[in-house]
């Protein structure tokens, strides 16, 4: 299989300790990459630097050439871009590791250069590799295929020294759950209908059963991670939970809507996540704390930034991440085609609804689990292993050669594995301590929860199959017991600098550190080489961090605050030593070894380059750039200003979206009539030629007035969704609304009716539609895999009306006759086969066909 696995949902944000390596290698690569076999997030070729036509200089990024920015990167570590701009600078910085390969490529060959390179890109290097993890894997590959100290090795380490990529730990990148201890339990749906009961508990060899509701279930439960409670949609499409004291089972509706399709517990038991059963591609996610919620529009996301593709008809199964920050769900997607014929598939998105740090909603961000899925694949059901947050367990079919398989995946390393060839989707869950992952099969003319044994990988089957639970469906393998999801740990692991030759590395007692460094190192502008504990992050008096990054002064102790995924934190005080002598290896004490030193008397504490030469340099925070966006669209009155704290001869120059300015300024500067768009405004000093700050910044168009309408047939309304504006004028036949919600419902009291929505700005455009609440007959879900098919057959009528379902061949397989004054219809899709079918409704002597699709 060709999937293209991409972060696990722990780590999906961009870690830019070092860099995101994976976003680095465009330049080197071009089509070099098995994609067949090697699976990586969004491939190793980043098709954002061919899809914006940027060229870029290896041997000197400084000397890139783009017609939008000029195409400028840092060159080495002392030009590092840490700022917010460019998830961080994933893109920019990329120059640094671009450079580090084009010398070794010229030192070995290139031919050379490839091979160790994609050794470790295959073998050594994850998702979450950083920086140092690159030039560790680059070393180990260059060892593995020429030897220890081989010239190749030596080419490497010299590379990565001299861009500033200096020795140290490799990133830690497990994501370990610790195993809760507590008695097990599986629950399942049982199918069979002699049996009133629907939903049972059992002990996890299949002989004890214990009844839990009658209640009719439209989709899998979810159940509470402490194994307290199972929440889930019934079959009329409320939301109902049940204690799971199995000798007291309590049962509550906790929703009387029967609106619901899906639900999901975060693991923590704080929040929601939950679609309607409308086929809206809307995920709700509810705060059980404060009880704010938030509505999640889902989309396609590309390579490129802030461009998304495709349309997410709806989601469908939904899974909390262990961070609580990220929602793992698959949804059935549909692609136009220019020939007519639309391309549907389901495939499983990570959407960030949280964001721990903040402790309020996320920012909706979606990437991917597998990308370039081949015609006709679809993978969903995602589960996650119960000891790992990288691991999960999916549903994989293919719809052209009509075969299901359950598979994992590891999306920190890419590893894919085929655990069992199924004949239906399984709805895989993994057992207490992934020993074991349960799925539904046909087995036979029954459909039984089967069981199979898992390797210590968690990703491979051992044998062993075997029937655990007969006529059941759904299983989920629960603990009753209580644990922590997210990461306590918070240690420096390694800290080091890199000034000195070796490198001096700090000795860690407790929570001190203790650093010896020659009496000619300069203590007040080092930067340290720093590992710390997966999922922590690094601060100094609340600035964050970055290992062989950030500069601190360190003449007197310095305390590194480590903060745990959990939020707890750890203080650890960096001490250096004044005993030591003064380095002969670096007699200026600048930081850059004699031997390697081609300006050797540079004054003390001056800021140098790799070369040891001084260079110019300002504070990051020297500029201020703010802009000001377009009023309307097309008035191109948007402004780009720039504000400097130290006055020098500054030059300013603005490039992007046909524009290329240059302006001298002091102090300050701005750029005026601009249209909205994206430009770079890059700052160089008079006389200074080695320096260059350049911001990526936007200019902002007003949004255009943005209206989704839904109609509810039943209580003669309308609901509106409305973005762009913070006042609305709404006209609905001869009424006249003027409000500044977001969403409004309003009632409908014709059968026909004008809707007209504006603003006060007129560029912003006007909404215009007409509504119509005759016998119209809406259907949902289409496609569906299982539970009630809902036919809303619009007002009611007096009299019967007749329906009959037949195969898409003309086979009849329903007909009934619906008693007056019905508006709702509801069909087992559970007795349907896979397959197309026709359904004819005859409302006052008019028959209507619809086509339902059950998968």
């Amino acid at each position: 299989m060709s999937h293209g696995v991409i972060e696990t949902a722990a780590n999906l944000e961009y870690k830019n300790q070092s860099g995101a390596i994976n976003e680095s290698f465009a330049d080197i690569f071009g089509t070099m990459i098995d994609r067949e076999n090697w699976l990586v997030g969004e491939d190793i070729v980043n098709r954002d630097y061919f899809s914006s036509g940027a060229m870029r200089n290896l041997q000197n990024p400084n000397n890139g050439v783009n017609s939008g920015d000029n195409g400028w990167q840092p060159k080495d570590m002392t030009e590092y871009y840490s700022g917010s701009e460019d998830n961080g600078g994933v893109h920019r910085n990329s120059g640094i590791v671009n450079r580090a390969y084009y010398l070794i490529a010229t030192e070995i060959s290139k031919d050379k250069a490839e091979q160790i390179y994609y050794r470790a890109l295959k073998n050594y290097l994850t998702v979450s590799s950083q920086f140092i993890d690159l030039r560790i894997a680059i070393i180990q590959s260059a060892t593995d295929l020429h030897g220890e100290n081989s010239p190749e090795v030596l080419a490497a380490k010299t590379a990565f020294d001299t861009v500033g990529i200096a020795d140290g730990q490799a990133s830690d990148t497990d994501n370990d759950i610790p195993t809760v201890d507590g008695e097990e339990f599986i629950l399942s749906i049982d199918i069979r209908d002699t049996d009133p009961n629907t939903l049972y508990a059992s002990n996890i060899e299949g002989t004890e059963y214990y009844p839990l509701t009658e209640t009719g279930v439209f989709r899998k439960p979810s159940v509470a991670d402490d194994g307290s409670l199972v929440i889930f949609v019934t079959d009329e499409n409320k939301v109902n939970a049940i204690e799971l004291n199995l000798n007291n089972p309590v049962e509550t509706v906790i929703s009387e809507e029967t609106i619901w399709a899906n639900i999901s517990l975060s693991k923590d038991g704080t929040k929601l996540a939950m679609v309607l059963d409308d086929q809206s591609n809307i995920i709700y996610i509810s705060d059980l704390v404060t009880g704010e919620a938030k509505e999640f529009f889902l989309y396609n996301p590309t390579s490129a930034d802030g461009v998304t593709t495709g349309d997410v008809l709806y989601p469908d199964a939904l899974e909390w991440d262990y961070s609580g920050q990220y929602l793992i769900y698959d949804a059935l997607n549909r692609l136009d085609n220019p020939d007519g014929n639309a391309i549907e598939y389901w495939d499983v998105g990570a959407l960030k609804v949280w964001d721990n740090a903040s402790n309020t909603f996320g920012d909706g961000d979606i990437q991917k689990i597998f990308s370039n899925l081949p015609e006709g694949v679809n993978i969903g059901n995602p589960s996650f292993s119960k000891t790992s947050g990288n691991i999960l367990a999916f549903d994989y079919f293919d719809n052209l050669e009509n075969t299901y398989q359950v598979i994992t995946a590891n999306i920190e390393t890419g590893e894919v594995n085929v655990v069992y060839e199924n004949n239906k989707l399984g709805f895989p869950n993994y057992s207490k301590t992934d020993d074991k992952i349960i799925f539904d099969t046909n087995n036979g003319s029954d459909q039984d929860i089967m069981s199979i044994d898992m390797a210590a990988d968690k990703m491979k089957p051992a044998g062993n199959l075997a029937v655990l639970i007969p006529n059941g469906k759904w299983g989920i393998w629960y603990t009753v017991g209580s644990r922590s999801t997210l990461s306590s740990e918070k240690e420096i692991t390694d800290f080091r600098f890199n000034v000195t030759s070796p490198s001096a590395i700090g000795t860690i007692n407790g929570n001190s550190i203790s650093v010896e460094l020659p009496s000619n190192i300069n203590p007040a502008n080092l930067v340290a080489t720093f590992a710390s504990s997966a999922r922590s992050t690094v601060s100094v008096a609340g600035i964050i961090q970055q290992s062989g990054v950030t500069i601190n002064d360190f003449t007197s102790p310095v305390i590194y605050t480590v903060t745990a995924e959990d939020g707890s934190t750890k203080d650890f005080t960096i001490s250096l030593g004044n005993s030591t002598p003064t380095d002969p290896n670096d007699n200026d004490g600048d930081g850059v070894l004699n031997a390697n030193d081609t300006c050797p008397n540079t004054p003390f504490g001056a800021t140098v380059d790799v070369n040891g030469c001084e260079i110019f340099s300002l504070p990051s925070t020297n500029f201020t750039v703010a802009t000001k966006g377009e009023s309307c669209v097309g008035s191109n009155n948007g402004s780009i200003n720039v504000n400097a704290n130290a006055d020098y001869k500054y030059i300013a120059t603005l490039t992007g979206n046909g524009v290329n300015k240059t302006n001298n300024f002091t102090s300050s500067v701005s750029f005026s009539d601009l249209e909205s768009g994206s430009y770079t405004v890059c700052m160089t000093v008079n006389g200074e030629a080695g320096y260059k700050n350049c911001y990526d910044v936007n200019v902002s168009a007003p949004e255009s007035l943005s209206v989704t309408s839904k109609v509810n047939l039943t209580a003669k309304s309308v609901t509106l969704n409305l973005s762009g504006a913070e006042e609305y004028t709404i006209s609905l036949n001869e009424e006249t609304i003027v409000t500044k919600k977001s969403e409004v419902t309003i009632p409908v009291y014709a059968s026909t009716a004008k809707l007209t929505v504006k603003t006060n700005k007129n560029c912003q455009g006007v909404h215009e539609e007409s509504l119509d609440f005759n016998e119209q007959v809406i259907i949902y879900p289409n496609p569906v895999k299982s539970g009630k098919i809902s036919v809303v057959l619009g007002s009611t009528s007096e009299n019967e009306i007749p329906i009959q379902l037949n195969t898409f061949d003309g086979k009849m397989v329903l007909q009934k006759v619906i008693e007056p004054n019905t508006s709702t219809v509801k069909i087992d899709a559970n007795r349907l086969t896979a397959g197309v079918y026709v359904l004819s409704v005859q409302i006052n002597g008019d028959t209507r066909t619809f086509k339902i699709i059950k998968q």
